[in-house]
């Protein structure tokens, strides 16, 4: 594992359960109510979903430069798709939109997107582009790392799309 991919996860990691404190499950990511999340979605209509179920191969082939990537790490909550140091990853969790993560989580930096989802905010945080959506009781966090696209933050938000889409 490169050290390009463990500060990419790193930083994932650390944007999506940062303001959450604590999750209460084994699984990287935690199973807690995610950054800017409440509980309230847990009872949402999508909550079967599963993270390479939103996010395919198709959709992340041209990022990343590869005919037909396979996932390098899945789990219901998560799934990840590299390429030598190219990256693109999905985390999805039940949750609500909760206001106080434009301060906590993205410090004032992130921008509103609209027309995604309930709510939706794009964040850059140096190569990292992310896109946070909450849609019909879940949250959604896109990650775009060291792709072939110029704006990691529109190649996220254009993965988004597709996920929120498959809902």
């Amino acid at each position: 594992m490169s050290m390009r991919w463990v500060a990419v996860a790193a930083i994932a990691i650390a944007l999506t359960a940062g303001a959450s404190g604590c999750g209460d499950s084994t699984e990287t990511g935690g199973s807690g109510t995610g950054a800017g999340a409440s509980s309230a979605g847990k009872d949402s209509k999508a909550k079967g979903v599963k993270a390479c179920d939103l996010l395919t191969p198709a959709d992340v082939a041209g990022l990343l430069g590869a005919d037909s990537p396979k996932p390098s790490k899945q789990s219901a909550k998560e799934c990840v798709y590299t390429s030598g140091t190219k990256l693109a990853q999905i985390a999805v969790e039940p949750g609500t939109f909760d206001p106080s993560i434009l301060e906590t989580a993205f410090r004032g930096r992130a921008e509103k997107v609209d027309g995604l989802g309930d709510v939706a905010y794009t964040f850059k945080n140096q190569a990292i582009g992310q896109t946070h959506v909450w849609a019909k009781g879940q949250y959604l966090t896109l990650s775009v790392s060291a792709t072939t696209a110029d704006d990691t933050v529109a190649a996220s938000k254009q993965l988004a799309v597709a996920a929120v889409g498959r809902l």
